[in-house]
């Protein structure tokens, strides 16, 4: 199951990467770039996420477990800081 869960990491980021290279990105963003500087902050979230999965330290909701990490914070700032440059 593992597997299945990091393949659809790996996906996730193809698709940002797809989206920010779309041409229809333009008519929301003017610098759409930095759409895909999000790419591989939501890469490295999720395997960090999938790593502690698979050493047995997720013993909660995800989402609960992800709130509580102070990472994921940093990552959700950054990513709304190139959403904001990318407008």
């Amino acid at each position: 199951m593992g597997l299945l869960g990091v393949g659809s990491a790996f996906a996730a980021t193809l698709v940002i990467c797809l989206y920010a290279a779309s041409p229809a990105v333009n008519y929301l963003y003017t610098k759409p770039i930095y759409i895909m500087y999000i790419a591989p902050l939501v890469l490295f979230g999720l395997a960090r996420f999938w790593l502690q999965a698979w050493r047995g330290q997720l013993h909660n909701d995800p989402v609960v477990h992800a709130l509580r990490q102070p990472w994921a914070y940093v990552l959700i700032l950054l990513s709304l800081v190139f959403m904001f440059l990318a407008k």
